[in-house]
């Protein structure tokens, strides 16, 4: 079978889609069956380090083994099993958090709204921009620098939070926020 693949985008088309709908790139021809045992992620049987819980349902065989070769390449150990027209995948409980975060940038589940998910500085988690994990309460990433919150701009003159940020204090009309 005949999947077209970004390379630009790491991301998977039909085999009738000529240019990636993201970048814009040419897409290239790929033949699944025909990859190479190192490609396959290897899935031990048992683990003793956690249980296995249900990450996405419902996937097509091009969604699964997108996300396979994901999880493969993150050393997230997973199992696939099929379930009527499609595949259930699960992960370890505690890779839950970073497997949901490969799978919706693969764009194999989709996004979760961000106004469902508390902040990664309040509940630690990992980090947006990189991945690497973060612990709660940090303002940034160790790893990559990113901001991950600040405290809140307060006016000079009586204290009150500013929103926005540069705006002046509509309590007071006081200068601004603090340095």
């Amino acid at each position: 079978m005949r999947v077209r693949y970004c390379r630009r985008c790491d991301t998977e088309f039909q085999p009738h889609v000529v240019r990636c709908s993201d970048c814009g790139g040419e897409l290239e021809d790929q033949y699944p069956e025909a990859a190479t045992d190192d490609s396959q992620a290897q899935v031990p049987e048992e683990t003793a380090d956690g249980e296995f819980v249900t990450v996405a349902t419902d996937l097509s065989a091009g969604k699964a083994e997108l996300a396979a070769r994901r999880l493969g390449r993150a050393g997230i150990q997973f199992r696939v099993g099929a379930h009527g027209y499609g595949f259930v995948l699960a992960v370890r409980k505690q890779d839950q958090p970073a497997t949901r975060q490969i799978l919706s940038r693969a764009r194999a589940i989709p996004r979760e709204s961000l106004q469902d998910q508390p902040a990664v500085a309040e509940t630690g988690g990992p980090c947006p921009a990189c991945g690497d994990p973060v612990a709660a309460g940090s303002r940034e990433c160790s790893s990559c620098g990113l901001s991950l919150g600040s405290e809140a701009a307060v006016c000079d003159q009586c204290g009150a939070e500013l929103v926005p940020p540069w705006a002046r204090c509509k309590r007071c009309t006081g200068a601004g926020p603090s340095d």
